[in-house]
């Protein structure tokens, strides 16, 4: 995903691993945790891309810095190795 300050044209990618739980059946994994994932019960995109707006509309603050360490939170900024982290 890019994400970035409203009214910007920057942005920073972050990434987020949709899956079902059928997938993971597949997949043989009984369990599984960890940021950077979203199950879902179907691919139905519309309704995966209102949750991430959702979520996204509930972060308030007067810097993207400050937003953009609470996104890193649940999903993996594409950077986050860097030693500046999101900016």
């Amino acid at each position: 995903m890019e994400i970035g300050p409203e009214g910007e044209h920057a942005s920073d990618a972050f990434d987020l691993f949709v899956c079902t739980p059928e997938y993971l059946k597949r997949e043989g994994q009984a369990a599984t945790s960890g940021r950077g994932l979203l199950i879902v019960q179907d691919s139905d995109l519309p309704r995966i891309g209102a949750v991430v707006e959702r979520y996204l509309s509930t972060l308030h603050s007067a810097d993207w810095p400050a937003i953009s360490v609470r996104i890193n939170l649940v999903s993996r900024w594409a950077f986050e190795t860097h030693q500046s982290g999101p900016t």
